[in-house]
């Protein structure tokens, strides 16, 4: 829906099909009872204040894209029972080194030397991101000087970096929590991400839609027919007809054929690759590789529970928190692969970011671990119901035990959703609810730096939006991700109308 906006915006002919009956896919909301859930998102990043705006408030507002967004009022609670762990951090750079200070004395001029690297990488990021907006070039000498700490880890994960610091065990447990937005190990999360998260979220700040994530979704639908733009749904896409490594038409579900030079694809490149593009002939060898090579990442279980008291009748302080059975990351992200509850959760309490808007005198509460798509690749439908009450009833267990609170007693509707639930809902991928990991090999500034060449072997007028583009996942990347694949791909189209006059 972002390419939708941004092709509208250049004047393009669009069709946006949606194989669902509402728009946005994970960016959407569900209502039990008295009670709408927000479905998926924790935090927006990249959004800041008017005054001071940041990359995804400037894209929407450009695009003329209305949506209320509220900050939420800390990055994250961590809380490790076993480590005697349970600390709110603030937001700033300062602030959250002060209060690892506080919690691990001794610990600030450690902290302080590698979260000025972070930001440093982070810094090199924005100027990066500057240089491709103005269409120039970046300055080697400006990158080897000014971001000289971007260009020296560019190429390492967060473990190796972490090697050459001396930062207290504890203090690395307090500051680790964003790993599992990405869901990647540290020994294996390539360090510039790692950074740009980290800081975005302490600098620009954390927010939430005042009404849900739908109201992106149906912000963005709204705007492509304000220009013009047609967005259909219950319009299933099956196969992309490509003709001499050129795209030619979509076919939908029902047979309808509709000629196109151009499809942005929110589809899984393996789905694509592996079942859309007629005749098969036609797929790339280069892509069939990339895609067999790319390692997709994780899906989600997640409990919702609509509560009959406020957050503070219950004991729910804040809006997020992280909480694990261990600080180990390597041990979590291991058990990802097993059909065990999550030793590692994700909680927010919505209604600590946006007062009472779930209802007076009520509130909602999600729990969410992540999971590898294929560990439930053996549930059957005879016991599917039984594990999801097992995982549902881990899942309120961990929160209440951590933060020595009572839940169940306030339930008033309940609602447990696994990587099945999510194929139902969304056709995902395996049930995926990221794309594809974020490797040293495969990290988005890798993807970006290579993706000049590798567009030579790609099918002409075909690329990919969404979690699995070069962006990577998350709210934020793919809302650049509509963006930046228009503006790339209608460049190509310049340049081929002028090299055929």
């Amino acid at each position: 829906m972002s390419a939708g906006v941004h092709s509208a915006l250049a004047g393009k002919k669009v069709l946006v099909l949606e194989q669902h009956n509402l728009p946005g896919g994970f960016a959407t909301s569900f209502v039990r009872g008295r009670y709408e859930f927000e479905a998926t998102l924790h935090e927006l990043l990249d959004f800041d204040t008017p005054e001071n705006m940041g990359p995804i408030r400037e894209l929407l507002e450009e695009a003329g894209v209305e949506c209320e967004l509220n900050r939420v009022p800390e990055p994250y609670v961590i809380v490790l029972p076993k480590d005697d762990i349970f600390v709110k951090l603030p937001f700033g750079i300062g602030n959250f080194i002060e209060k690892i200070e506080e919690e691990v004395p001794g610990s600030k001029k450690e902290v302080t030397r590698y979260m000025k690297l972070c930001n440093n990488v982070y810094e090199g990021i924005l100027y990066l991101r500057e240089c491709t907006e103005k269409g120039k070039k970046p300055n080697p000498v400006t990158l080897k000087t000014k971001y000289s700490g971007f260009v020296k880890n560019v190429h390492k994960t967060v473990a190796e970096v972490d090697r050459e610091f001396n930062i207290p065990e504890k203090a690395k447990k307090i500051m680790m929590p964003y790993w599992c937005y990405q869901g990647v190990p540290l020994t294996e999360f390539t360090f510039t991400t790692w950074s740009y998260m980290i800081c975005g979220y302490l600098t620009t700040g954390a927010y939430v839609p005042t009404e849900r994530s739908h109201v992106l979704s149906t912000s963005l639908t709204e705007r492509i027919r304000e220009l013009g733009g047609q967005v259909e749904f219950n319009c299933r896409v099956d196969k992309i007809h490509v003709k001499d490594q050129r795209v030619e038409a979509v076919e939908l579900g029902d047979g309808t054929v509709i000629e196109t030079d151009i499809v942005l694809s929110n589809a899984h490149p393996d789905v694509v690759y592996g079942k859309m593009i007629k005749p098969r002939s036609e797929v790339p060898e280069y892509h069939a590789k990339k895609t067999n090579a790319q390692i997709n990442s994780c899906s989600a279980v997640t409990v919702y529970l609509g509560l009959n008291a406020t957050p503070d009748e219950i004991g729910i302080k804040d809006y997020e928190y992280f909480i694990g059975d261990t600080g180990n990351v390597e041990e979590i992200y291991k058990s990802f692969y097993e059909f065990e509850p999550s030793k590692w959760v994700s909680a927010i309490c919505l209604d600590k970011a946006v007062p009472r808007t779930t209802g007076e005198g009520i509130c909602q509460l999600s729990i969410t671990g992540l999971v590898m798509g294929d560990a439930w690749k053996d549930v059957t439908e005879e016991n599917y119901f039984e594990e999801k009450d097992r995982w549902a009833d881990h899942l309120v267990d961990i929160f209440e035990r951590a933060l020595d609170i009572n839940v169940r007693d306030y339930i008033e509707e309940i609602e447990m959703v696994t990587p099945e639930t999510w194929v139902r809902y969304t056709n995902a991928f395996k049930g995926q609810v990221f794309g594809y990991e974020q490797l040293p090999w495969d990290g988005s500034l890798v993807r970006k730096a290579v993706e000049n060449e590798e567009r030579k072997f790609a099918i002409k007028g075909l690329d990919f939006v969404g979690g699995c583009s070069s962006n990577g996942h998350a709210y934020s990347c793919s809302l650049t991700s509509g963006y930046e694949v228009t503006h790339k791909i209608f460049k190509e189209m310049e340049k081929e109308m002028e090299g055929s006059k």
